[in-house]
């Protein structure tokens, strides 16, 4: 699981954040335990996007919101989420590094999102038909 998650953070988006977070990242110690930060970022991640998907189909339900304009505000509020979560875990390493940690994984908490959200579409009362 340590190899995946610092493969796709790395090898896809390591030029927005940098060689050195990246590293500093693979060798960081997590719950007394030699591991990655890779892992932590990515599980939070997964945990935001779940969360927000869970709020809009089956919390907030309502009509006026099952458009697609408001899935996609659903989908910007998740990315905004996980633009600072990724910012707030290593913001004392650099203002750019951490910010490029946290656009990184904003954009990989798109396709997470769409993903939870076709699985958790269907027993929603308003807003089963949206996003496809």
């Amino acid at each position: 699981m340590n190899q995946f998650f610092s493969s796709l953070y790395c090898y896809l988006f390591e030029d927005l954040f940098g060689h050195d977070l990246a590293i500093y990242l693979n060798s960081h110690i997590v719950f007394l335990q030699q591991g990655n930060m890779f892992v932590v970022i990515a599980l939070a991640m997964m945990c935001v996007s779940l969360f927000v998907a869970v709020l809009y189909y089956y919390v907030i339900d309502e009509s006026k919101l099952a458009s697609f304009p408001g899935w996609l505000m659903f989908l910007n509020i998740g990315v905004i989420t996980n633009v600072l979560v990724g910012w707030l875990c290593v913001e004392n390493i650099g203002l750019g590094c951490s910010l490029g940690l946290g656009i990184t994984n904003g954009l990989l908490s798109i396709p997470i999102f769409i993903l939870f959200s076709l699985l958790s579409k269907w027993y929603s009362r308003n807003c089963s038909k949206i996003p496809i």
